[in-house]
């Protein structure tokens, strides 16, 4: 989202200015009253700011359905044929993987965007593996998002490498 500077927003009130004086001359009180109104929305959204919590906006931006593009498990390239019919559905903090339509592995997470790159810290939500964390980093642009994750109990990773014996897991995804 654009947030106008106080430079724009009087800019655009200089330039309304004559239609407000125009109104009142033709005696046209109850639309001029509309008319600022609405000016008085649109300047008090050139005062608001962004939400200055890079965690919260990450989530915002990453949220809705992801197509796996690659996956690379511990140095060993998932073929395409595989990747077909995987996808990442991402619902405020749940993280649910889909298998041909069908359910296949799900946790929660939490993200740290405030840090670079951002981490994200997953939690498995069921199976023989409930409870367990994972730890990453991932990056998101244009609706693109790549991750690397530790499997459970290793340190999170520092870049987008796999690094010899340890048990990671590199994600490329595309927004659908």
């Amino acid at each position: 989202m654009r947030y106008c500077s106080l430079t724009q927003g009087a800019i655009v009130l200089t330039a309304i200015a004559p239609a407000l004086v125009y109104l009142r001359a033709i005696g046209a009180l109850a639309i001029m009253k509309r008319f600022a109104v609405c000016l008085l929305f649109c300047a008090l959204g050139c005062l608001a700011k962004p939400s200055s919590d890079p965690s919260a906006h990450l989530l915002k931006e990453i949220q809705g359905e992801w197509s796996f593009v690659e996956v690379n498990n511990e140095g060993k390239a998932l073929p395409s044929k595989k990747l077909q019919g995987l996808v990442l559905k991402i619902a405020d903090n749940t993280w649910k993987v889909w298998a041909s339509g069908k359910p296949n592995s799900d946790c929660t997470f939490s993200l740290d965007g405030s840090k670079k790159p951002a981490e994200i810290d997953l939690t498995i939500a069921s199976g023989k593996d409930k409870g367990d964390k994972e730890f990453g980093i991932f990056l998101f642009e244009e609706q693109m998002l790549k991750v690397c994750i530790s499997g459970a109990g290793g340190s999170r990773p520092t870049q987008f490498v796999i690094e010899p014996g340890a048990k990671q897991m590199i994600l490329v995804l595309k927004r659908k």
